[in-house]
């Protein structure tokens, strides 16, 4: 009797002790669910996160700007690469042929320059001259003019006196004699006066012929200007000739335009290739960034400058600090191929994503490791 009294007692008190286990073991998962509950509301309260997110990165094409067969391939696909490094050779044997030409087309067109010049200076100086024989001329013109006037005044003073010694011989004032000198005075002043206008009218012919050899020769230098005019500017186009045919030479060496990683290989040895034909493709190591597709209700209090924490799918263990850049002017289905058009059909409400550009500080240990397309989980601190 007392033996069963003793263990229904043992019974009573291990029944009670387990179900105080159970209270305590229930409160405790209580607590620790309110506790889990109250740091999700404090922490999205302050932070707002995305697994909507990956990593982008200026993908900058490799291409030729010039026509031409490859010579040679001097890089392997998915090798780092420096900006300013040779990728691809062209071949450049007809663009140095075609230098060459130019080259002596220039000689040609300097020495056709020279010989205008030279004709310019010929032209010049015949110019030059007639237009001193020209002042000359007229020089002695006037001179000539001079003594005209001069001869006409003596023919009118010789006259004068002819007529008063001829009466006067008439009236026996004077002798023959005098008469006679008088007389030769007078016709010697009408010779010299015709000699004088015959002088001039030989050297009004002389003028005008010299006139009209100025002009001619006014005439030769403008024409001999506008050929060395023609001829500079054939010059010029040549050297500009030279000038895009060495430039063009130069564009046969194809460089690295940025420093990354080269990829996308898409052209052989001994292709022929066009201008802006992509070769490679070289993920610049400079440009990395996380694009995260945040929704619409989480954007209200993110600001510019706000610090982010980033974990990578592949390196999950290596958490990564950045900030957030910009925002995008639109939000992801505006830019899609086929936006979406509310004002036809049946409306659906669909929350929309806001793509927020967040930098990265890429630790020593990622280092060439991180590659545009790698998913990632963003939690931005918005308080």
């Amino acid at each position: 009797m007392e033996s069963n009294s003793t263990s229904a007692f043992t019974e009573e008190k291990n029944t009670s002790k387990k179900k105080y286990i159970f209270i305590a073991l229930i409160l405790v998962i209580l607590t620790a669910g309110i506790y889990y509950g109250y740091s999700k509301y404090q922490f999205g309260q302050s932070h707002q996160e995305t697994d909507n997110a990956q990593i982008n990165g200026d993908i900058v094409p490799v291409v030729s700007r010039i026509p031409g067969f490859v010579d040679n391939i001097l890089i392997e696909e998915n090798t780092p690469i420096r900006q300013g490094e040779i990728i691809v050779r062209l071949d450049d044997r007809e663009m140095q042929i075609r230098l060459k030409q130019a080259q002596a087309g220039l000689n040609s067109t300097q020495k056709n320059v020279d010989v205008t010049k030279s004709s310019l200076g010929i032209s010049q100086a015949g110019a030059k001259a007639s237009n001193a024989n020209f002042s000359a001329i007229k020089q002695n013109l006037l001179s000539a003019k001079a003594q005209i006037d001069g001869a006409k005044i003596k023919v009118d003073a010789t006259e004068k006196e002819f007529k008063r010694f001829a009466n006067l011989l008439e009236q026996g004032a004077t002798t023959q004699q005098v008469y006679d000198r008088i007389k030769a005075e007078r016709d010697g002043a009408l010779v010299q006066y015709e000699v004088a206008k015959n002088q001039y009218e030989v050297l009004l012919k002389q003028v005008a012929a010299a006139q009209d050899q100025l002009s001619v020769n006014q005439e030769q230098v403008i024409t001999s200007s506008s050929q060395v005019s023609a001829a500079n500017s054939g010059l010029s186009l040549r050297e500009l000739d030279i000038e895009l045919i060495q430039l063009n030479l130069a564009h046969t060496i194809i460089t690295a335009p940025v420093s990354g990683i080269i990829s996308k290989k898409n052209v052989q040895l001994g292709q022929f290739i066009q201008p802006g034909q992509s070769l490679f493709a070289i993920i610049s190591d400079s440009s990395l960034y996380i694009t995260a597709n945040f929704k619409e209700t989480q954007i209200e209090n993110m600001e510019i400058g706000q610090s982010a924490t980033i974990t990578l799918d592949a390196y999950p263990d290596i958490p990564l600090e950045g900030k957030v850049v910009s925002f995008s002017p639109a939000t992801g289905a505006k830019f899609s191929l086929l936006p979406p058009d509310n004002a036809t059909g049946n409306f659906t409400k669909i929350v929309q994503r806001v793509p927020v550009k967040i930098s990265i500080n890429i630790p020593e240990s990622l280092k060439n490791k991180l590659k545009p397309g790698l998913s990632a989980k963003v939690t931005v601190r918005t308080k």
